[in-house]
């Protein structure tokens, strides 16, 4: 698993389909609290498809996400996010996949081999029950996950023993 991290080519962050849907509608500065919440809830209701409703009740009753920011997106709302991705791609001049990453399709978030040259703000994203694999990742500058759940299996490349491969297991 090492050697194929190893062996991936390195991606600009803004040629990584799931970066531009983090940063949907641009990229934050650390001053930008607005922006950020607006990723951060398109991220959220988008990633909602992917949760159960058990997860989803465990989530609430943790009280670390909004209602609704665990809502998913209507028909109507998806097509709109579409074009905002669409958009968001035009916009980072992105060499990668036009289409918008389907989590339910891939069973991965991969951000594996990205160079994030730009803060990332991850902060109260939610990653489903899904891998979110970030092996061979790069953040050249400050990179804030803080209250983010990870409610899947352990961070690819985690093992289960180390106390930070706990911390992204908490269920």
């Amino acid at each position: 698993m090492a050697d194929e991290a190893a062996q991936k080519p390195r991606v600009k962050a803004e040629n990584n389909p799931w970066y531009l849907l983090a940063t949907l509608y641009g990229q934050p500065t650390l001053e930008d609290d607005a922006l950020r919440a607006r990723n951060r809830t398109a991220w959220n209701r988008y990633m909602a498809r992917a949760l159960t409703k058990e997860a989803r009740t465990a989530l609430l009753a943790r009280k670390g996400h909004p209602a609704d920011e665990l809502t998913r997106f209507s028909d109507k709302e998806l097509h709109a996010i579409e074009r905002a991705f669409a958009e968001r791609h035009r916009q980072a001049a992105c060499t990668g996949d036009t289409a918008i990453p389907n989590p339910l399709a891939s069973n991965v978030i991969d951000f594996s081999g990205v160079d994030f040259d730009h803060p990332v703000f991850a902060g109260g994203f939610i990653f489903p029950d899904l891998r979110a694999d970030f092996r061979g990742a790069t953040f050249s500058k400050q990179a804030v996950f803080r209250g983010a759940t990870f409610s899947g299996g352990p961070a690819s490349g985690a093992r289960p023993s180390d106390p930070w491969s706990r911390s992204l297991m908490r269920k």
